[in-house]
């Protein structure tokens, strides 16, 4: 039988009436509960002293009644025996000795090599290059973070998922005073889960089990609702389209890629894969309107086909390569100049082409997306009538970029 709990013994403050003690009254203290072998107490005193003297002996009592030492033959050394009974007070009553074991053993595996959280990133960064520049970029910075907060000297098969949450913690948003978040969060948690299933790989062994799954993370399907891609206004397209091709012909190519052709930025991203093939004027083909992205240049690894509009293929007839000498270096000086994001030329087509032609499914298609992404963030941005000047932004001589004037019916 177990043991009563010790705090279940308690005073109560009775008031004896003149009814019932002869013509007087007086109070009692009644210590009630029950004893080491579960036997009802129940003790009556005039002095609460005395009574607060009894339940104390009685507590200490059952303390020692539930610690007892008992005399046993076993096999354990004395060493292991201490063990044991440090592992029962560790684990109280809320799990048995025989779960633990069982957990432990069906989720623990020592790793091949012990290896320090420093030489786990340093080798991770050095052999990781199957992502985009600014992904990896991202990734680095998140992991070089992590490393510093939890300390690079942390042996990679001790960390927990408590090291984890404490880091995202820690973190905050660009004012340096709230919270990040829950996108970011969401990204963080993926990056170090990334990167420990890629020390969990066989080519390494580093960790038997990547603690970061355990981490729960925000809903992506309500994030995804909440967020709303940046846009250019018309005016502000054909501005940007002007600029550019006062720049050069060949960087308003590379824009009129981005902005009526939907490809991704950046000097790794799909415009400047497609630009560097020496078999780009085949595959942007103006005699028959389409733009084919191979598998290696698109970033689903797939396949697929881009119309071109009648405006794209003015922007694509103008003299000189798509690919200037140091495209790179000019397109983030335009891009500074011009206060643009990454990606609002592609988020721009999404939402013109889906406004104009109404199709997700054809969207989905021509930009490289799932349906799903296309709705959530793209759809109902703009009219179909606001969309349709959009459509005709084409090259002028003298201002760089007008908004040709729609055609009679």
């Amino acid at each position: 039988m177990n043991t009563p709990n010790p705090e279940s013994l308690r005073i109560i403050l009775r008031h004896v009436t003149a009814k019932e003690a002869h013509g007087y009254a007086y109070d009692t203290f009644a210590v009630v509960g029950r004893d080491e072998r579960g036997r009802r107490i129940r003790k009556n005193f005039q002095d609460r002293d005395k009574a607060v003297a009894f339940i104390t002996a009685m507590r200490t009592k059952l303390l020692n009644a539930e610690t007892a030492v008992t005399t046993a033959i076993t096999r354990l050394t004395p060493d292991q025996l201490k063990q044991a009974e440090a592992a029962f007070n560790r684990l109280g009553s809320r799990y048995t000795l025989d779960q633990a074991v069982t957990y432990f053993v069906d989720n623990y595996a020592a790793p091949d090599e012990a290896v320090t959280l420093k030489k786990a990133v340093e080798k991770f960064s050095e052999g990781k290059d199957d992502v985009r520049k600014n992904t990896l970029r991202n990734l680095k910075s998140t992991l070089k973070r992590f490393r510093d907060f939890v300390g690079e000297d942390k042996e990679l098969h001790t960390l927990t998922d408590e090291h984890i949450r404490a880091f995202m913690r820690s973190l905050r948003a660009k004012d340096g005073v709230s919270a990040i978040t829950k996108k970011t969060f969401n990204n963080v948690r993926n990056d170090v889960s990334s990167f420990l299933t890629w020390c969990m790989d066989s080519q390494r062994r580093w960790v038997a089990t990547n603690v970061a799954r355990d981490i729960k993370m925000h809903d992506r399907h309500q994030l995804r609702k909440s967020g709303v891609p940046d846009t250019l206004t018309v005016e502000r397209a054909c501005e940007v389209m002007a600029a550019a091709a006062k720049h050069s012909p060949s960087l308003a190519k590379l824009y009129a890629l981005m902005l009526f052709a939907g490809l991704r930025p950046d000097d790794d991203g799909e415009v400047f894969k497609l630009a560097r093939r020496p078999d780009v004027d085949k595959l942007v083909n103006l005699r028959t309107n389409h733009i084919v992205i191979p598998a290696d240049v698109s970033k689903t690894k797939r396949q697929r086909k881009v119309r071109v509009c009648e405006a794209l293929n003015k922007w694509l007839s103008l003299p000189g390569p798509i690919l200037p000498p140091n495209a790179d270096r000019h397109i983030k000086a335009f891009r500074v100049s011009q206060k643009l994001t990454p990606d609002v030329c592609r988020h721009s087509f999404v939402t013109y082409h889906v406004a104009t032609g109404g199709s997700l499914a054809d969207t989905a298609l021509q930009s490289g997306n799932s349906e799903t992404i296309i709705r959530d963030h793209y759809t109902d941005q703009v009219t179909k009538d606001e969309a349709a000047p959009f459509w005709r932004i084409v090259p002028n001589d003298k201002l760089g970029a007008v908004i040709a004037p729609e055609p009679k019916a």
